[in-house]
């Protein structure tokens, strides 16, 4: 799955979960830690608005244009393709790269494993750490802002946490966070896990 490793000086530090579950909030606060810590990052959110795939499925999701279904996971699959050069180039100059979704929303969400195998496989750079936001429909139907975008419907979230709890089960470098705690209780057990991990 992974590329072959690298002499890296920064840390691949990655955020995932289903929609709502908390991400984007504790991404701010731990930016605003590394920025105390005066540790140099940069934050990455997949799709991103970096590459031509990843801004034509940000309208997707919006609603904005329509892609066909058969396309969409080629489109998530070569933004994050377009990405991992950028990644590679930071990380080797040390700074820190904070991704609100990796590869693994795209195996979860779609039906990737087609051009995941025959694009993908063997480029992803391996992350240092992986929060998993651990929370399910019921716990953010009812969160603000919810169901504004395409993917935030009942069916598609409740198979995709399944499908995330299968890939990071027994994954030593996926710490899984309660979401249903307060953001304040949940993002000092971030910076715990990280400092215990990486500042010494």
């Amino acid at each position: 799955m992974y590329t072959k490793e690298f002499d890296r000086k920064g840390r691949l530090i990655c955020f995932e979960g289903i929609d709502r579950s908390g991400k984007s909030s504790q991404i701010e606060i731990l930016s605003l830690y590394l920025i105390m810590k005066n540790i140099p990052h940069v934050v990455i959110k997949f799709p991103t608005n970096e590459t031509y795939p990843g801004r034509e499925i940000n309208k997707f999701l919006k609603g904005e244009i329509f892609i066909n279904p058969d396309k969409v996971d080629l489109y998530f699959t070569s933004d994050r393709l377009e990405m991992y050069g950028e990644i590679k180039r930071l990380l080797e100059e040390g700074t820190w790269i904070i991704c609100d979704r990796y590869v693994y929303s795209g195996i979860a969400y779609g039906n990737t494993m087609i051009y995941f195998n025959t694009l993908e496989f063997g480029k992803v750079i391996r992350p240092d750490l992986v929060f998993f936001m651990d929370v399910q429909y019921e716990d953010v139907k009812n969160r603000k802002d919810f169901g504004k975008e395409l993917y935030e419907e009942k069916n598609r979230l409740e198979r995709a946490y399944k499908n995330f709890l299968k890939l990071f089960e027994d994954k030593d470098f996926v710490k899984i966070i309660d979401g249903r705690k307060g953001i304040r209780e949940i993002s000092e057990e971030i910076e715990k896990e990280i400092e215990g991990i990486f500042i010494k």
